[in-house]
């Protein structure tokens, strides 16, 4: 492909692993610790597992975590990718290729394009891994994996074949050493059946409990005080967690929107400082927003 052959790198965001860029992404990240240890036993032994031998036993290397819109799918990810490839790469002195792709940019509007991009992008995956472990992520993998039963008459023949191109490339990736894929979604009831069972572990992220909110308030109130000198009693912590709470099994809010809360609560006044006040109307703003 002429011009798509030069602008391939511009599907992936390309890092080499570890990075100590990546470990606050695996640190911060506030889920349930059952899950984590899931997830990165998974990650830690499965790219050494897999070869041909795996692939009769249907192994394909693939994880999903589904949840709702800032729970933290991406940055955990993220995050065990690098702790997987510091505790399995690593001490056998190889640099693991992590490849993000930027799945808006496999979409063209020319016909047959899409299918030629996704392939090329998965040929560059396979040969990467020829050389280097390789950990892939997909984030919001529905875009390439859409439920092709739920497509109509009028919608273009390019969406099932693309669809179809993206499941046959899995496959081809599937017996390749050393290599894991890691997905994201917010829509898992829109993803087709035949990506679903490719799934080795699916894991669900939910919004904050009361207890986590607390954390990442601790620890936002934390940067805050060593950047900028901004000092946040714990009583005004507890009260905020009490208002986003208001019942213990509440989860209204993602980890985004609490992680945002308190410099949020600063502009309601315009000053390096914040009250109680100043949090209702922030959390009234991320209320509103919801809405």
């Amino acid at each position: 492909m002429e011009k798509d052959s030069e602008n391939l790198a511009d599907l992936f965001n390309m890092s080499d692993l570890p990075d100590e860029a990546f470990q606050p992404y695996w640190e911060n990240i506030v889920v349930d610790e059952e899950k984590k240890k899931k997830l990165l036993n998974y990650c830690t032994m499965i790219p050494n597992l897999k070869g041909p031998q795996l692939v009769r036993n249907s192994i394909y290397g693939l994880v999903l975590l589904n949840g709702p819109s800032g729970s933290g799918k991406t940055s955990l990810l993220k995050g065990c990718a690098n702790k997987a490839a510091e505790q399995t790469f690593q001490k056998k002195g190889q640099k693991t290729k992590y490849l993000e792709v930027d799945i808006s940019r496999l979409f063209s509007e020319f016909l047959g394009k899409t299918m030629k991009v996704i392939a090329e992008a998965f040929r560059t995956v396979r040969l990467a891994a020829c050389y280097h472990p390789v950990i892939l992520q997909l984030d919001e993998i529905e875009s390439l994996g859409m439920e092709r039963s739920s497509l109509g008459v009028g919608d273009p023949t390019d969406v099932l074949r693309s669809v179809n191109v993206f499941l046959n490339e899995l496959d081809r990736l599937r017996p390749c050493k050393g290599t894991l894929i890691l997905a994201t979604t917010n829509l898992e009831t829109v993803i087709d059946c035949a990506l679903l069972d490719r799934v080795d572990l699916k894991l669900h992220l939910d919004n904050p409990t009361k207890e986590a909110a607390y954390h990442i308030l601790t620890k936002s109130a934390e940067e805050l005080e060593q950047e900028l000198n901004v000092r946040i009693p714990k009583s005004l912590l507890k009260e905020i967690v009490q208002e986003l709470y208001p019942k213990k099994s509440d989860r209204t809010f993602s980890g985004r929107d609490i992680s945002r809360l308190l410099v949020l609560s600063m502009t309601m006044n315009g000053h390096y400082r914040i009250c109680a006040a100043d949090v209702k109307k922030a959390i009234q703003i991320l209320k509103e927003a919801l809405n």
